[in-house]
C-alpha cells in the first residue's frame, strides 16, 4: 500500500466508492508501521500526495467528509497546522453524525491537541459526546480513556451530561477495561 500510493501506481477513480478506497489507502500509507518507517522524504511525499488528491476530491465534492479528513491528516503531517484546522472544520461541517469519521476525528485532534484553534474544540467534544451515546463509540473512547489523561479528563467533563443509562453504561465500560488493564498486568 505505501508502494503504491508513494509511486502514485494507483489513484481515486470516478466513482465514490472508488474514491473511498482511495482515501482509506492514503490513511493507511500515512499512519501504519510501514508507512511511519519511512524516510521522511517518502512519508512526505506519501502525505502531499494524499493532501493533493483529497483536496482534489472535496473541489467535485465539497461535502465529501471523509476527503477533508484525509486532507486534515496529511496537513498536520506536513505539520501544516492552519491547513489541518481548517480541513477539520469542514470535515465536521460535512460529517458531523457518522460516527466512525468521529473516531477519525478524535483520534486526529487528541494527537495534536496543542495545534487545535479553540472554535474547532466544540465540534471535538461533540464528537466525544456523540461517541458517548452509543456503545461502539463507547467501546472506541474506552481503549482511549485509560491511555490518554487529557483525553480522560475531557471525558468525565462530558459524562455526567448525558442520561444516566449512557452516563453508567460508559462507567461499567471503563471500570470492566480498567479491571481487565490491571489483571493483565499482573496486580
Amino acid at each position: 500500500m505505501v508502494d503504491a500510493v508513494s509511486s502514485g501506481t494507483i489513484s481515486p477513480g470516478l466513482s465514490n466508492s472508488s474514491k473511498l478506497a482511495y482515501l482509506f489507502d492514503c490513511r493507511v500509507a500515512m499512519t501504519s508501521f510501514t508507512g511511519r518507517a519511512q524516510p521522511t522524504s517518502v512519508h512526505q511525499a506519501i502525505a502531499s500526495r494524499c493532501l493533493s488528491d483529497a483536496d482534489s476530491m472535496t473541489l467535485v465534492s465539497p461535502q465529501f467528509a471523509v476527503a477533508w479528513h484525509t486532507g486534515a491528516l496529511a496537513a498536520a503531517m506536513l505539520q501544516d497546522w492552519n491547513g489541518m484546522n481548517e480541513r477539520l472544520r469542514r470535515a465536521y461541517d460535512n460529517g458531523r453524525y457518522e460516527l466512525w469519521q468521529a473516531e477519525l476525528r478524535v483520534d486526529l485532534v487528541e494527537g495534536n491537541a496543542d495545534r487545535i484553534e479553540p472554535d474547532v474544540w466544540p465540534r471535538h467534544l461533540d464528537d466525544l459526546r456523540l461517541l458517548l451515546r452509543y456503545d461502539v463509540g463507547r467501546l472506541f473512547l474506552v481503549a482511549r480513556y485509560h491511555a490518554l489523561p487529557q483525553l480522560r479528563q475531557r471525558i468525565d467533563l462530558l459524562v455526567f451530561d448525558l442520561a444516566d443509562p449512557d452516563r453508567i453504561r460508559f462507567q461499567n465500560m471503563a471500570a470492566r477495561a480498567e479491571k481487565e488493564r490491571l489483571r493483565l498486568n499482573g496486580r
